[in-house]
């Protein structure tokens, strides 16, 4: 008899969405998953595997459409990413001034107010230098001397698969 020992990490995500001005709906669930446990996307298509338990690993989400960023939320919080979500940039910045840790700035280009995701990425580099950046667009299409060193671009739709290994790597990275 055989008997299997499984790392499990208790994955919680909460995922907020504003339904009418002043009024906000949150939703709350908690799974266990297995480390070496597939993980699909809402498409169907596979995102990766969950090699180890990510549940340190923090990830700033930056995403104006509420459903976008739910979408991103649920995906990356599936292969065990703790998640901090923020609509627009001046949030982002209040979430990063907390002073809690953040490994992974994940943000979109185009938001309201007067700071976009590229600003966002240059001024998190600033300041906290540590923290990989990932910036994604479904309108522009940027190179890499725009971003900051060591970021990573990808334009809408990207594969969460895609996603998934560039944060692996970037938690990988020395730097």
């Amino acid at each position: 008899m055989k008997i299997a020992k499984l790392a499990l990490a208790a994955v919680a995500l909460t995922t907020t969405a504003a339904v009418a001005p002043g009024v906000a709906v949150a939703q709350e669930a908690t799974a266990s998953v297995a480390a070496g446990a597939t993980v699909y996307g809402n498409d169907g298509a596979e995102i990766g595997t969950i090699e180890a338990v990510q549940g340190d690993t923090v990830i700033l989400v930056v995403e104006d459409e509420v459903l976008i960023r739910m979408d991103v939320v649920d995906q990356l919080g599936a292969l065990g990413y703790r998640l901090i979500e923020a609509a627009n940039g001046q949030e982002a910045l209040d979430a990063l001034s907390d002073g809690g840790v953040i490994n992974i700035l994940f943000t979109d280009v185009h938001m309201p107010g007067d700071l976009d995701g590229v600003m966002l990425a240059r001024e998190v580099s600033r300041r906290r230098p540590e923290i990989g950046i990932i910036v994604t667009s479904g309108r522009a299409s940027l190179s890499a001397d725009s971003l900051p060193e060591g970021s990573r671009f990808y334009p809408k739709p990207y594969a969460s698969a895609t996603v998934h290994t560039a944060i692996q790597e970037m938690l990988a990275s020395p730097d």
